[in-house]
């Protein structure tokens, strides 16, 4: 008797522990599963609007440098140099332009004279008709990084005429981090900017503007392999989600490119820890409901079986 009644217990205290520890993994793999699925879409989500306002932003500067194309004077040979150059001055005061300036179609600016922008391809670009915001370029007059937004200025002002020269105009890089700076994913997370050749162009931190490229230094530096390759993605002008280790840390990041730039990509980022919290504590409410559960059916079973077999 008392051997049956022992194995009928443990059949049940068996059967009892699979079904806890069935329904448990299933339940912490529900919640594991959902919550990466939510974070994802919410990295990616982020990183279109974001991707998308720096891209209005630049197309508001962009359609500056197109209207002062449709000024008529700047294409009229009898207006003088002088004018022109006041008219192109009033547009850089007026939009708080680091500079600008207008070139013939050879590529020589016909304000100072200089000939260091026929193989630019922001001149390149608007000198066939079409306005052109440069990545992040090195002056060769200044020797600093600078961003250059290019329009056609059409013969007479009529848009689609003959192009009778290029104008171009030179937006404070700073803008650019001025607005990344003010993305905030949850207490850890930020975004920056990268340009085709993976060199950041933005970011919260201006130490690291125009000096770092994960993708180039990761040959060096092993440990920055898993965010080179997402990197690599970006600058493929691919949307996408995907998590790297960094100093210990597991982070997640969201990233989509520029419309209308030669190649950016928009990267926003933070701890994965931030978002995992509610999951960290779901699993162990299972883990507890599950142990209880099994507490009580063990109990239940014993008594069940005691009193049926007496």
């Amino acid at each position: 008797m008392k051997t049956l009644k022992a194995k009928i217990i443990a059949i049940v205290v068996i059967l009892t522990v699979i079904l806890c520890v069935t329904l448990g993994l299933l339940n912490v793999f529900l919640n594991i599963t959902t919550a990466t699925n939510v974070l994802e879409q919410t990295m990616i989500q982020i990183a279109n609007q974001t991707s998308a306002r720096v891209q209005k932003e630049l197309e508001l500067t962009k359609q500056i440098a197109i209207e002062t194309g449709c000024v008529a004077r700047l294409s009229n040979p009898t207006v003088s140099v002088e004018e022109k150059k006041s008219i192109i001055q009033q547009k850089i005061d007026n939009n708080g332009f680091l500079g600008g300036n207008l070139l013939d179609t050879s590529g020589i600016s016909i304000l100072d004279g200089s000939d260091v922008y026929k193989d630019r391809d922001y001149f390149l670009s608007a000198v066939k008709g079409e306005p052109f915001i440069s990545g992040p370029v090195i002056s060769r007059t200044t020797g600093e990084y600078s961003i250059l937004i290019s329009a056609p200025v059409w013969q007479d002002g009529k848009i689609g005429s003959e192009v009778a020269a290029v104008v171009y105009f030179k937006p404070d890089v700073k803008m650019l981090s001025q607005i990344v700076s003010t993305i905030n994913v949850g207490e850890t997370g930020s975004a920056y900017l990268i340009n085709k050749e993976g060199l950041v162009i933005a970011h919260s931190d201006e130490s690291v503007v125009f000096t770092a490229n994960t993708i180039a230094d990761s040959e060096k530096d092993k440990s920055l392999l898993q965010l080179a390759d997402i990197e690599k993605d970006m600058i493929a002008g691919n949307t996408g989600y995907n998590t790297y280790q960094k100093d210990g840390v597991t982070w997640v990041q969201g990233y989509a490119p520029i419309a209308d730039t030669d190649g950016w990509s928009i990267g926003v980022y933070a701890q994965q820890s931030e978002f995992t919290k509610s999951v960290s504590t779901a699993v162990l409410l299972t883990v507890c409901v599950s142990v209880f559960i099994l507490i009580v059916g063990i109990v239940i079973s014993f008594i069940l079986v005691k009193k049926s077999l007496k």
